[in-house]
């Protein structure tokens, strides 16, 4: 539990904002972006640099313009920090603590049956995560964690990628298709909208497991017949939290990917055109 924490979010994260207060000692939180609604009682502070008189640690939920000066701020105070996705697209942008999805029991399901022999390889994946809200970092954000977690799940290299966007008002909505060396293939998308959790769908020789992000439960498909399991929504935020400032990091994807992947959908949105990304 992380005494002390300030909490920078968008309207994308905030339904995670209740758990966290109830899992660490909560000093007040920052809105990013749009507004945001929430029923927690913390103050809320106009800006990181107003909050860190407060914090003892930080946790960026959403990105933002200005975030990289915020991170430098916390580091001259010797205060902890972590984010969930990459402060820039620069080579040098600060490092992040990826890996928030692994801590979802969406995911832990869905990988656990694909563990199973019965399951067969992998063949298609879908996932739909929010984060469109915040602009193109928001996009940009989103297809990052959906990518770690295919990659993971496809069980196999990704041999090539294109993206596509669309973007209005500020509010961006973004594809990504995967295709993997052993021929399966995933499609990856971003919205505006916020779950708890993500809609997952995985697609192998041996059955078919399908969560809804809005719903309690799985449907699986396999040999013995249709059934439903219970899954619990939760956001992962305060469990990828305490084990991030515990140390406990995975692996992020390249710098050179982020940065592609970063340039690919300026272009997309521009240009209206699906546009490679170089693995």
């Amino acid at each position: 539990m992380a005494d002390g924490l300030v909490v920078v979010c968008g309207p994308d994260r905030a339904p995670a904002l209740e758990s966290i207060a109830a899992s660490h000692g909560l000093a007040g939180w920052v809105r990013a972006g749009r507004s945001v609604r929430t029923s927690i009682e913390a103050p809320r502070f106009d800006s990181l640099d107003e909050g860190l008189e407060a914090a003892s640690a930080v946790a960026v939920l959403t990105p933002y313009r200005g975030l990289a000066g915020d991170l430098e701020s916390c580091r001259q105070r010797g205060i902890p920090a972590v984010v969930a996705g990459p402060a820039a697209a620069r080579a040098d942008d600060p490092e992040y603590a990826p890996g928030r999805w692994r801590h979802s029991q969406i995911h832990a399901s869905v990988d656990g049956l694909r563990k199973r022999p019965s399951f067969g390889r992998p063949v298609y994946l879908r996932q739909i995560v929010g984060g469109g809200a915040a602009g193109l970092l928001g996009a940009w954000w989103g297809l990052l964690e959906a990518l770690e977690s295919a990659f993971e799940l496809l069980d196999g290299p990704v041999t090539r990628m294109r993206v596509g966007a669309v973007a209005r008002n500020g509010r961006w909505h973004a594809t990504a298709t995967l295709v993997a060396e052993d021929g399966a293939s995933a499609q990856l998308v971003v919205t505006t909208s916020p779950d708890p959790g993500e809609d997952l769908m995985l697609l192998g020789l041996g059955g078919l497991m399908h969560v809804d992000g809005t719903s309690v439960a799985a449907g699986v498909r396999d040999d013995s017949g249709q059934r439903r399991l219970p899954i619990p929504p939760a956001w992962p935020d305060a469990g990828w939290i305490a084990a991030s400032l515990e140390g406990q990091r995975h692996p992020p994807i390249d710098r050179r990917i982020r940065t592609a992947l970063h340039g690919a959908l300026r272009r997309a949105a521009r240009l209206g055109t699906l546009e490679p990304v170089r693995l």
